[in-house]
């Protein structure tokens, strides 16, 4: 029976040893097919790196469970606890996102810093969460309109536009990045840089931008991004339904609030003035108050001033339907 245990206490160590020479060689293989992961990782420990990075990151969920108050020594402690999960894993995305939002009120400096090294890292490169909450971060930072206020609303727009990049579908990761853009507009209203922003924006994206002057072609068709390029350089697709709905709403919201608040303000007036001019090719605006208005409608709802009537029979001043002709009393569809 002692023998037995002997015999395989033995085998054990041997395979141990096995599997660490084998992770050294193997270590050794992938950093020089793929020369990041050399200062991402170091050798795995006996091929139990992962396991010992799962137990590292219990241990760091049931430290922060049973903390109640984040001080700097706190804080301290826990960059330690993940300094060592990520040597250990270098890829936890999970634990970048969560770690980073437990230090950022009290270390934004290293929530900063841990998400950066994170967004750089190939292997996460589709978590479209970890630049999302780098720009996060930065834009917490972000108190007035000095240089580093501008600076960080600079990085926090370029990790707007990678979250965005790998996840379009996200719309408050949209909303993120036109606050980024509005607070690089220092000296201009929030809510006149926010609705510029967003106009930036609505051309942007209704407009082929393969055809732009100086936005440089690439294969497909499709522009391109990278450092220089201008502002909101995402693929320009089809810009329709809801999506565009929502957009063209919330510029009108801007400029109305744009009005209201500042009704004195000429450079208000001049901006919301054209914005809304603009607007005029794609939906139809009340010129008094800037609310959406529908087919028909002879007066505003909102502020009861007439409109500029659409989308009826030349005719009968019937509603037309869509159709070529009438459907009321033949005339041809012409929209008056």
């Amino acid at each position: 029976m002692k023998k037995n245990v002997v015999l395989h206490l033995a085998v054990l160590v041997v395979a141990v040893c096995a599997a660490a020479w084998l992770a050294k060689d193997l270590k050794k293989q992938q950093d020089d097919f793929c020369k990041s992961r050399a200062m991402l990782s170091k050798t795995p420990l006996a091929g139990f790196h992962k396991l010992l990075a799962d137990i590292k990151w219990m241990q760091f969920i049931q430290y922060c469970g049973r903390t109640e108050k984040f001080d700097d020594q706190t804080v301290a402690e826990i960059n330690v606890m993940l300094e060592e999960l990520f040597r250990l894993d270098p890829d936890f995305g999970k634990g970048y996102e969560t770690g980073a939002m437990m230090i950022y009120t009290q270390d934004p400096k290293n929530a900063i810093a841990l998400l950066e090294k994170a967004a750089k890292n190939p292997m996460l490169k589709t978590n479209w969460r970890i630049p999302y909450l780098a720009g996060f971060v930065h834009m917490r930072q972000v108190k007035g309109q000095s240089q580093a206020d501008l600076e960080h609303a600079r990085l926090a727009k370029v990790y707007f536009e990678q979250a965005l990049g790998a996840n379009a579908s996200q719309g408050y990761v949209l909303s993120s990045l036109i606050r980024a853009e509005a607070a690089l507009m220092p000296g201009k209203p929030a809510k006149l840089a926010e609705l510029m922003a967003w106009q930036k924006y609505y051309e942007s994206r209704r407009m082929p931008m393969s055809g732009m002057p100086g936005m440089p072609s690439v294969p497909g068709g499709m522009p391109g991004r990278g450092v220089g390029l201008p502002p909101f350089s995402m693929d320009s697709m089809a810009f329709y339904g809801p999506d565009r709905d929502r957009v063209i709403n919330r510029i009108v919201s801007l400029a109305q609030q744009c009005r209201a608040e500042l009704p004195d303000n000429a450079e208000v007036t001049k901006v919301t003035g054209e914005v809304v001019g603009k607007l005029l090719a794609d939906t139809h605006l009340c010129p008094h108050c800037y609310a959406i208005y529908g087919a028909s409608d002879r007066f505003c709802k909102d502020c009861g001033k007439p409109v500029a009537v659409y989308g009826v029979c030349t005719k009968c001043g019937e509603l037309l339907g869509g159709g070529k002709f009438c459907a009321h009393c033949g005339q041809g569809a012409a929209k008056k």
